[in-house]
């Protein structure tokens, strides 16, 4: 055998290693990018998934945002509307404790003040001077140790000082009318605030 013989032989070895090089990075080649995909779509899905999830948040928090100022704003307007009835239940009330009919409220106002007192308990009873003999009347009837005191404030109603002022019963046409007031804010506030 010649040497170019060997030259031939070595060289053709070393193509046929060269191939079978070739084609096992090929198979690698093949394999990493097959992986590379495989992974890509894995990546791709999550990314996909967490965008999804922070899309489906965000709007989550718009409505929630939405509801609640279209309650607050249904709130406002219903507290407009409230503060326009009680004004004008005021100036009602105000007309009313300057009429004729007053005075028969007046002794209503009056027996369910004095209905909710013991008997014997020292009072101090507040109310205007015109309405003093009504007063005196209805608690002489009822065993109290009253004092009489008139009004300068134009009380339309009546105020009593229990154990030397300590506690104070107001029944005014005022207090009543500022108790609903209380009452329906309390309802305005549930309503707004109600899951």
């Amino acid at each position: 055998m010649a040497l170019r013989d060997i030259f031939l032989a070595l060289e053709r070895e070393a193509k046929s290693q060269n191939e079978e090089t070739m084609s096992r990075a090929q198979e690698e080649a093949e394999e990493l990018i097959s992986a590379a995909k495989v992974k890509a779509k894995l990546i791709m899905a999550e990314e996909t998934d967490r965008a999804k999830e922070e899309l489906r948040s965000q709007a989550s928090k718009i409505i929630l945002e939405a509801r609640f100022r279209t309650k607050k704003s249904l709130v406002e307007q219903k507290e407009e509307l409230i503060e326009a009835v009680f004004t004008e239940a005021g100036q009602r009330l105000e007309a009313l404790a300057k009429s004729q009919e007053y005075s028969s409220v007046f002794i209503n106002l009056a027996r369910e003040a004095a209905d909710t007192i013991a008997a014997g308990s020292p009072i101090e009873v507040i109310v205007n001077q015109d309405k003093l003999p009504a007063a005196k009347s209805i608690f002489a009837d009822r065993k109290f140790k009253p004092t009489f005191k008139s009004s300068s404030n134009n009380v339309s109603g009546i105020v009593i000082s229990l154990d030397k002022g300590r506690k104070v019963l107001t029944n005014t046409l005022d207090s009543r009318l500022e108790l609903a007031r209380k009452k329906l804010k309390v309802s305005i506030g549930e309503l707004l605030f109600d899951a």
